[in-house]
C-alpha cells in the first residue's frame, strides 16, 4: 500500500514481471525476508506490505466493469440472507467486485455460480476470484458460465439469484 492509500495486488513470482503503477519488479526478491507492516522501496515509493484480506483485494482489485460497492453489496447479502453452505448465481460478473464478498460470506461449504456473456469482463473477474481464492482461507465451489444467464443457466436449486444486467425479463423467466 502506498502512504496516500493505493494498494497494489501483486503475485510473488520469481521473475521480472510489470505490475502497473510500480514498473518492472521481482517480488519475491523484493519481500524476501519481509513481513506484513513492513516497508518496501519501489522505484521512488515506499509501499507498505499488507495482509490479503478481503478490503486490500477489493481496493486493489484489477477493473473494468463497473462493480457493484461493498455497501449495495452488503444490502444484497443481508436482505437474501446468504450465508455459508447456500449456492448462489450471480449473472453479470463483471470485475468480480459483489463476487468477492460472496466467495468471503459462503465459505468452502458454499457454492457461487456466475454467468457473464463478455470475455473480457469475465477475464477480469475471474483473476479477481483467483486472486481471492489464493488469499482467502476458505474459498466455495465456484462454477463459471460463459454465455447469457438465459442461454447458460444450470438446472440447480440456487438459494439466492442476483441478476446484475442491463435487460432482466429473459434472465428472470430461464431462472
Amino acid at each position: 500500500m502506498e502512504k496516500e492509500g493505493r494498494i497494489h495486488v501483486v503475485e510473488v513470482l520469481d521473475e521480472m514481471v510489470k505490475h502497473k503503477g510500480l514498473g518492472v519488479v521481482n517480488t519475491a526478491v523484493l519481500l524476501e525476508g519481509n513481513q506484513i507492516g513492513d516497508e518496501v522501496l519501489v522505484g521512488q515509493k515506499y509501499l507498505t506490505i499488507m495482509p490479503a484480506n478481503l478490503p486490500e483485494l477489493i481496493a486493489g482489485m484489477a477493473r473494468r466493469a463497473q462493480t457493484i460497492s461493498s455497501k449495495d453489496a452488503g444490502f444484497f447479502i443481508t436482505k437474501l440472507g446468504i450465508g455459508s453452505g447456500d449456492t448462489i448465481l450471480e449473472a453479470g460478473l463483471g470485475s468480480g467486485g459483489l463476487s468477492l464478498l460472496l466467495a468471503r460470506v459462503l465459505g468452502n461449504s458454499g457454492h457461487l455460480v456466475t454467468a457473464e456473456p463478455r470475455a473480457e469482463h469475465a477475464s477480469v473477474g475471474l483473476l479477481n476470484l483467483k486472486r481471492a481464492s489464493e488469499c482467502f482461507e476458505e474459498f466455495p465451489k465456484h462454477t463459471h458460465l460463459e454465455g447469457m444467464v438465459e442461454d447458460v443457466v444450470p438446472n440447480l436449486q440456487f438459494n439466492a439469484i442476483i441478476l446484475d444486467m442491463p435487460v432482466h425479463t429473459p434472465a428472470i423467466l430461464a431462472c
